[in-house]
């Protein structure tokens, strides 16, 4: 099982890769969502760690970016819009 620690770590380190201009907001899981759930298409998020990104310069309104993390093997599972914006 892989830890609220752990996983943010693999984030970290994918963010350092593929979102290079982005922070780590938080790392979380999906029944911790207190907004507009992520819209992932075709996966099932409920075993999965959600980290949310947020770019260091924001202009304008704009779905979140996630890392999806599946919290049984750190595999990174998805990664990119969460298409929660509305």
């Amino acid at each position: 099982m892989v830890t609220r620690e752990e996983a943010k770590k693999i984030a970290q380190t994918e963010m350092k890769k593929s979102w290079p201009k982005y922070e780590l907001i938080r790392v979380i899981t999906l029944e911790e969502v207190d907004s507009a759930p992520p819209h992932v298409f075709n996966d099932d998020l409920s075993n999965c760690w959600i980290a949310y990104l947020l770019p260091v310069e924001i202009v304008g309104l704009f779905s979140s970016t996630i890392i999806v993390i599946d919290r049984d093997t750190g595999e990174i599972r998805y990664q990119g819009s969460a298409s929660d914006e509305g």
